[in-house]
């Protein structure tokens, strides 16, 4: 396992390069670009990033909301896609429905003022349970997607017991997204279960449905994010080390 020192020694290398040309266009350019100098090679293993630690990269000015993980419903399979056709939307220029919302716990919200999401846990059956309404009628549209409690425990247990957390600001120069990673913390011991349930009640945690498109205009599932605000983040782990 590497060690706080090491982890504290690669940031201060990439942080003393100053601003970076990103290595890649688009939102997950600023994760891109700091991995690649890291060295670490892209994949999409469920395995950590770098040396036992999941490797997560925002903007300072970015939303005060971090992407804890990614994980989509375990049952039914192919639940997006229909997801997307029965409950999405139009969006100008895009031939295809999106659907992007955030699903209170335990109440209804709002989709377009037509359907209402919502999640809830079922200790009996060890499910989070994602149901959806239709507004306009109250008739339950569907109750029988979940992400089971094993497959929860599983992505979390696999990269998130651990966590390198960097900052950078950002500039955009002619040739692109440029940016400097001034800050990180790094996070240990996350592997609670328990508690990442509580935090779901308490919607410490919120789930994002990402149903989108991609750079060619075709439809992209980001994949079901597991959302934490930064504030409460350092709750979930046992110890954190703060490097500036």
């Amino acid at each position: 396992m590497i060690t706080t020192k090491k982890i504290e020694a690669e940031f201060n290398r990439i942080k003393s390069l100053g601003f970076i040309k990103s290595n890649r266009a688009g939102n997950t350019g600023i994760g891109k670009t700091f991995e690649d100098y890291l060295g670490v090679k892209e994949n999409n293993l469920k395995d950590p990033d770098f040396e036992g630690f999941e490797v997560k990269s925002k903007r300072s000015l970015s939303s005060s909301l971090t992407t804890w993980f990614t994980q989509n419903p375990t049952s039914p399979k192919g639940i997006n896609a229909i997801l997307r056709e029965r409950f999405g939307y139009r969006v100008q220029g895009i031939n295809h429905n999106e659907l992007h919302t955030t699903p209170n716990y335990g109440k209804y919200n709002s989709v377009k003022g037509l359907f209402g999401f919502k999640v809830e846990i079922n200790e009996e059956c060890e499910h989070l349970e994602l149901h959806i309404k239709n507004l306009k009628t109250n008739a339950i549209e569907m109750n029988n997607i979940y992400w089971s409690f094993d497959n929860l425990r599983d992505a979390i247990n696999a990269k998130l017991t651990d966590l390198f957390l960097v900052k950078a600001s950002k500039i955009d120069l002619d040739d692109g997204e440029h940016f400097h990673y001034t800050e990180a913390t790094v996070y240990f011991g996350g592997s609670d279960f328990d508690k990442f349930l509580r935090f779901v009640r308490e919607e410490k945690i919120k789930v994002d449905v990402r149903l989108g498109t991609d750079k060619k205009h075709k439809p992209h599932d980001h994949g079901t994010g597991f959302r934490i605000d930064n504030k409460h983040l350092s709750e979930l782990y046992s110890k954190t080390v703060e490097i500036k």
